[in-house]
């Protein structure tokens, strides 16, 4: 893509960013890791789903019919706020579930050029402006664009469900979670971390809506523009991480 920042920034650093830069970065954003929270135990989950706002307007209800001489009517109220809470329960822990797949699909590894030189990295290690190298079965935990590619071929059915793999270009993205089928290319990291379209997914997830949303919130007005810069060729993102 002809006037890109995150192009124009790879032919500036064809050697990648020195481990001074690299170390700036990681201090000023912190390590690329998905947002995750506590996990509740099981059963605070459940009994949450039973004492809410209106599951309480519910309970008083059923009580109040059985004074009123309606018993069979209050114990009908009393099984809906059960059944409701249950399958409630169910769907937030389907949810949080669902958001630990999302982080198990990262690498734990990316090889990037650091100080002109070809490196394996921890994947956390990973930032705006790293230069990755990717390869034939690597898997990305970045939104990355492309500077080169030849004959890639990336698997994006874990964000976008199409089973067949797209064959990205040079300025085309790369997403986190995205699988490199085969070929070789070199791409910039645009965004990491929750400004990654894969975060956006796994808060949607986490929030408990199974609808996936390609909503991001970037820990950086740089990062954030990055990834919503993808637009419809987003859904072809991916770092080099193993």
């Amino acid at each position: 893509m002809e006037g890109s920042p995150a192009v124009e920034t790879a032919e500036k650093r064809p050697r990648g960013l020195t481990s001074p830069e690299a170390e700036a970065w990681l201090r000023q954003y912190g390590p690329n890791l998905l947002p995750s929270k506590k996990p509740r135990p099981a059963w605070r989950q459940c009994a949450a789903q039973m004492v809410h706002f209106f599951a309480l307007m519910l309970w008083v209800a059923g009580a109040l019919a059985i004074l009123a001489g309606m018993p069979q009517f209050g114990l009908a109220i009393f099984v809906v706020i059960i059944l409701n809470g249950v399958f409630a329960f169910v769907q937030e822990y389907r949810a949080e579930r669902a958001h630990e797949k999302l982080r198990d699909l990262l690498p734990r590894r990316a090889m990037v050029l650091r100080d002109g030189a070809l490196v394996e990295i921890d994947a956390a290690q990973l930032v705006v402006d790293d230069v990755v190298l990717l390869r034939a079965r690597d898997r990305a935990s970045v939104d990355m664009r492309l500077f080169e590619a030849f004959a890639l071929s990336i698997d994006t059915s874990t964000l976008t469900g199409e089973s067949i793999p797209v064959t990205p270009q040079a300025g085309d993205m790369v997403l986190a979670g995205t699988l490199v089928v085969e070929g070789q290319g070199q791409a910039i990291v645009i965004a990491t971390r929750r400004a990654t379209r894969l975060a956006g997914i796994a808060q949607t997830a986490q929030a408990g809506h199974p609808s996936c949303s390609g909503a991001s919130h970037g820990a950086c007005d740089r990062q954030d523009a990055g990834a919503t810069a993808a637009g419809p060729s987003s859904a072809r993102s991916h770092c080099v991480l193993r």
